[in-house]
């Protein structure tokens, strides 16, 4: 683990004081790998690339092979079902640190219904940017230089770069400055 992974693991674990951050965090340190919600275990998970359905889970590239920090927020560290509208995971490295909301077990191709899944998503991720930002500022501590992501993963059937997105896209760069992004692969080189 590096210096940067350490100072962000001290940082939330500091902001949310009480929760017990640290046993939400998981590593990984392969060059290719997957981020699973896993649905017997309630929460997000590595999955190893022989192992990995690419259709149905976040595709990791990690070429440097660098430690890879999944945190498993819905049904981890908020228990399943409980605590405020959030997303499913985050995934960092020492410079990258990425939201990620999974919709991959939809199943309608109705364009009402993937456009309401598509705002849920957005939603989602909003409002764990919201809860972290108030955490740290009640702990008066701010969140290390990272570059920030939020990803959107869903069926490969779903539209890419659609308008809802699109708009969220500029609304979240220019609110939270974060790159919000509806793909399913990440890779992890800077």
């Amino acid at each position: 683990m590096t210096t940067g992974q350490t100072q962000l693991i001290q940082t939330l674990d500091q902001a949310f004081k009480g929760r017990n951050f640290k046993n939400s965090i998981s590593n990984h340190q392969q060059d290719e790998f997957f981020v699973d919600d896993n649905e017997t275990v309630k929460h997000c998970v590595f999955v190893d690339k022989a192992n990995g359905n690419s259709n149905l889970m976040l595709h990791v590239l990690n070429p440097n092979t660098k430690d890879i920090i999944l945190w498993a927020i819905d049904g981890k560290f908020f228990g399943f079902g409980k605590g405020p509208s959030k997303c499913d995971a985050a995934l960092f490295d020492d410079k990258e640190f990425c939201l990620m909301e999974f919709k991959f077990n939809a199943t309608s191709r109705s364009p009402n219904t993937i456009l309401e899944n598509q705002q849920k998503a957005t939603l989602q991720l909003e409002k764990m940017v919201v809860f972290i930002n108030k955490a740290l500022a009640s702990a008066t501590l701010s969140f290390p230089p990272y570059r920030k992501e939020a990803f959107v993963c869903a069926p490969s059937f779903y539209p890419r770069n659609s308008n809802h997105i699109q708009s969220e896209r500029v609304r979240f760069l220019e609110k939270f400055g974060i790159e919000l992004f509806d793909e399913n692969e990440k890779t992890f080189d800077m």
